[in-house]
């Protein structure tokens, strides 16, 4: 099935014909249930579950993974507030990216890749930087201290 939606690309919106999304999230949270678009949609899940104030970025993940949205769809996730569990999982997925749990300016987000031998690369902001272990170590414990609960995927 298509579906005609504006996308936001390049700071402006794009009108285009696309499939039906795979999950949707229902900011109504089903008001108006007498509305056609819930027929419409019935087949794909609709995350309606949780309220604005209790969204943040690990509980959209953690509803999403209890739904039955197709699970081969979300990255691997974990709620992180220790140096050790963010280096073993870098060690097991090569590629994360590490993020305070709510979102704000503030916001710094991490992209960390395992590179060769004992060598991690680090961009934050678009700027990169190369650590070997033990310096990886200090920078994440440095970046725990401003924004304590991560989330990883």
């Amino acid at each position: 099935m298509l579906i005609r939606g504006k996308f936001f690309e390049n700071n402006k919106w794009i009108e285009k014909v696309v499939n039906y999304p795979d999950v949707i999230y229902d900011c109504l949270n089903g008001t108006d249930k007498n509305n056609n678009i819930y027929e419409e949609f019935q087949s794909i899940p609709i995350m309606n579950e949780t309220y604005e104030s209790d969204l943040n970025t690990l509980n959209i993940y953690e509803v999403l993974a209890q739904s039955n949205f197709p699970n081969e769809y979300l990255l691997p996730f974990k709620s992180v507030d220790k140096v050790k569990e963010i280096v073993n999982f870098i060690e097991q997925n090569k590629k994360v990216t590490l993020q305070p749990r709510f979102k704000s300016s503030s916001t710094q987000h991490y992209y960390i890749e395992k590179l060769e031998a004992l060598e991690y690369l680090v961009i934050e902001n678009g700027n990169e930087k190369r650590y070997n272990k033990l310096t990886l170590e200090h920078f994440l414990k440095e970046a725990l201290k401003k924004e304590p609960v991560f989330r990883h995927q």
